[in-house]
């Protein structure tokens, strides 16, 4: 091991002791993420739950709201999610899993075992809650890649540590110095495992799982995962996603980063560019031409507001910690 990854891996061991020896079991319930729903239920009833939850949760705003228009906004809003929710249910079997067996939560199920999928996007991640033989088992919450915008994972163990107490156990891969995730653990037969996906999504995931459940599937799951991870499926599956063909593009659009990100958003590659770079952008692609001063002028700009985000990263808030 290089003296850099033994430094690494003797400070995550003095600031994470679990990684030695495992902690207590906390005694706050990690089911919170589940609402009013409870591991076993249907696919349906968590849907209904989900459903009345929400409007629920928009009544007792819009109770407040003077503006009306803003109200009935809201209202639509919360419609199309609970809609989009139900929509997105599906069973997992080879012909509709697609690109999600490659996405950030393809580690998570198996197709054609029964297990089944629907998503639900909130303000910061996408909740996937996932049944086996149409029973609810797990919930694995993938943050959203804008909002983890280069916060450490070590971070997001410790303001979760805040909440849970001393994690039961941690994983760190000692060749690559790099923390892989944490799990804590509940008195009721309730597992929570924070993973860390920076390297291959730039973003964490929290894992939410029935122990009984994850038992029983562990071994299936782990099998399948090996061979998934070493064979040349994954492989053609990426270059599906990177192919030439503009039509096999062209159908695909839409889904393939979603899938795998984890998220429904619409990708806008001039977000987050200063001023002076959409500027410079859009005389480029005008034809316009700049002379070497007005370059220098603009270097200089770009490099002082990259000065700037990196000391707003410094200064964020709390983390939302499910």
């Amino acid at each position: 091991m290089r003296p850099k990854a033994i430094i690494l891996v003797l400070m995550a061991l003095l600031l994470f002791p679990s990684l030695l020896m495992a902690g207590p079991k906390t005694d706050e319930p990690l089911t919170g993420v589940l609402g009013t729903m409870t591991w076993g239920i249907g696919h349906e009833k968590a849907l209904d739950i989900l459903d009345k939850e929400m409007m629920k949760a928009y009544r007792e705003k819009a109770a407040v709201m003077t503006d009306h228009a803003y109200a009935d906004k809201m209202r639509k809003l919360t419609s199309d999610r609970i809609l989009s929710a139900r929509q997105s249910y599906k069973e997992l079997n080879s012909q509709n899993a697609g690109i999600m067996t490659v996405s950030v939560v393809g580690d998570e199920f198996m197709p054609d075992n029964n297990e089944s999928v629907f998503v639900i996007r909130d303000e910061v991640a996408s909740k996937y809650f996932f049944f086996y033989n149409d029973k609810l088992y797990k919930v694995v919450v993938v943050y959203d890649e804008s909002y983890i915008n280069g916060r450490g994972f070590d971070r997001m163990v410790a303001e979760t540590a805040d909440k849970y107490g001393q994690p039961f156990s941690d994983d760190f891969n000692d060749e690559e110095a790099i923390f892989v995730s944490s799990t804590w653990k509940d008195k009721n037969g309730t597992s929570m495992i924070l993973i860390n996906k920076a390297k291959t999504y730039e973003t964490f995931i929290v894992v939410f799982v029935q122990d009984s459940m994850a038992a029983a599937l562990k071994e299936k799951h782990a099998g399948y995962v090996k061979m998934k991870n070493s064979g040349p499926a994954i492989d053609d599956d990426i270059n599906d996603l990177t192919s030439d063909d503009d039509e096999a593009q062209s159908a695909s659009a839409g889904n393939s980063v979603d899938d795998i990100l984890g998220s429904q958003t619409k990708v806008d590659l001039k977000a987050g560019l200063s001023k002076e770079d959409l500027e410079e952008i859009k005389s480029i692609e005008s034809g316009e031409d700049f002379d070497d001063d007005d370059k220098k002028k603009k270097k200089k700009k770009r490099r002082k507001h990259k000065k700037k985000k990196k000391k707003k990263k410094g200064d964020k808030g709390g983390l939302v910690i499910y």
